[in-house]
């Protein structure tokens, strides 16, 4: 998840704003991005759409509140 790696990634920054500005949730991606890439995935792209997607999944279930806020604010 490193900012500008890819343009996959790149984009994946500019749609979640919070990473690396709101503490728990960046810690909360970072241990869910060793846990994915440390267990039965091993192998998985971290820059693949499915790992991002499954990084977003997680997020959204874990910090429902957050999104359900910018959902409104759109």
């Amino acid at each position: 998840m490193r900012p500008g790696s890819s343009p996959e990634i790149a984009a994946w920054h500019k749609r979640n704003i919070w990473f690396g500005v709101d503490y728990d949730m960046t810690q909360a991606a970072l241990q869910y991005h060793d846990n994915i890439l440390n267990s039965f995935l091993i192998g998985l792209n971290d820059e693949s759409p499915e790992y991002l997607e499954m990084i977003d999944a997680y997020m959204k279930g874990v910090f429902l509140f957050f999104y359900q806020r910018i959902c409104i604010l759109d």
